[in-house]
C-alpha cells in the first residue's frame, strides 16, 4: 500500500481474503488478518537534525535517503499469519541488509537492451535507483521505448 490513506486498501483487501504489504505505514491496527508487514520510515534523529540545523540558522536544502543499514527506514511488526519460520528468515535478512552483507541491488543489473547499468560486484546507490530512467532486463510494458 503506497498512498496516503491505505486504511480503507487495507480493510478492503482483508473482507476480500486478500494479504496486504504497506510502504511508509504499519498498518496491522486497521486491517490484522489481512496484515503481513511492510516497511516505514523512522524520521527520529533524521529530522531532529534538520529541526536543530534550522534552530541553529544553518540549515541548507539537501537530500536525505537511507536504509535499514541507516536507521531511516524499519520493518514493520508481522501480521498474525506470518509464521515464525518465515519471520526468522525475514530478520536474517534484515541483519545481513543491516551489516551490507546482503545488497538488493547488486551488478550485474543490465537494461532490456542489454547494457550493463550495475557492473558485476557493485550495488546501486540510492542515486541511481532514485533516477532510473531504463527497465531491467525481462521486464516489459513498463516504460515506453
Amino acid at each position: 500500500v503506497h498512498q496516503d490513506s491505505p486504511v480503507a486498501v487495507l480493510q478492503t483487501a482483508e473482507k476480500r481474503g486478500v494479504f496486504s504489504v504497506g510502504s511508509h505505514f504499519n498498518g496491522i491496527q486497521y486491517a490484522p488478518e489481512g496484515w503481513l508487514t511492510g516497511a516505514e520510515w523512522v524520521w527520529g534523529e533524521s529530522i531532529d537534525d534538520v529541526v536543530q540545523d534550522d534552530i541553529d540558522g544553518t540549515w541548507q536544502s539537501t537530500i536525505i535517503r537511507g536504509g535499514l543499514r541507516d536507521g531511516y527506514v524499519a520493518l514493520s511488526p508481522f501480521g498474525p499469519s506470518v509464521e515464525a519460520e518465515v519471520q526468522a528468515d525475514v530478520a536474517a535478512a534484515r541483519e545481513k541488509l543491516q551489516t551490507g552483507e546482503l545488497q538488493v541491488f547488486q551488478g550485474e543489473i543490465r537494461d532490456r537492451d542489454g547494457e550493463i547499468r550495475v557492473p558485476a560486484g557493485q550495488a546501486a546507490d540510492f542515486k541511481t535507483l532514485e533516477t532510473m530512467d531504463w527497465v531491467v532486463e525481462g521486464v516489459i510494458g513498463v516504460i515506453p521505448r
